[in-house]
């Protein structure tokens, strides 16, 4: 099921990023995720049907924010250096996930199986008002 919702998605969504400001298809796509992962807290049974919902959610918005970010990545960058620039992208990007997952596993042994989601989501929110902010002065400017 997941993979068939996301199969539905990625092709509208590849179509509307070409015709929609990244600007502000980045932002709704880090809010959307941040809100999906927070919502695992209102799960009080991982069987039931709303929290399989959540997870489709999760994976989709999470495919969402990521196609976004890499289709402004690969529209601002000079194509002599775009794999490199893509190489270490990719590392950083393992890097954090490795740090998230330690992280992630002592909270839910910690505090409850919620907080690794509440973690995303409230990382996600910091992004989001680093994005306001290099919006609001004028830092991220249109690409086309």
């Amino acid at each position: 099921m997941i993979q068939f919702c996301t199969l539905l998605v990625i092709p509208i969504f590849g179509y509307l990023s070409d015709k929609v400001d990244l600007r502000y298809v980045i932002p709704f796509a880090f809010l959307s995720r941040g809100i999906v992962a927070a919502s695992f807290k209102s799960i009080e049974n991982p069987k039931d049907f709303d929290a399989y919902v959540i997870c489709v959610l999760l994976v989709i918005t999470s495919v969402i924010q990521f196609l976004s970010v890499e289709v402004m990545f690969m529209r601002n960058m000079q194509s002599t250096i775009r794999g490199t620039m893509t190489g270490i992208a990719f590392f950083f990007g393992s890097v954090g996930t490795t740090t998230f997952v330690m992280v992630g596993g002592i909270l839910f042994d910690q505090v409850g199986p919620w907080a690794p989601f509440m973690l995303v989501g409230a990382v996600d929110g910091i992004i989001i008002i680093f994005i306001v902010i290099y919006l609001g002065c004028g830092l991220i400017k249109r690409d086309d």
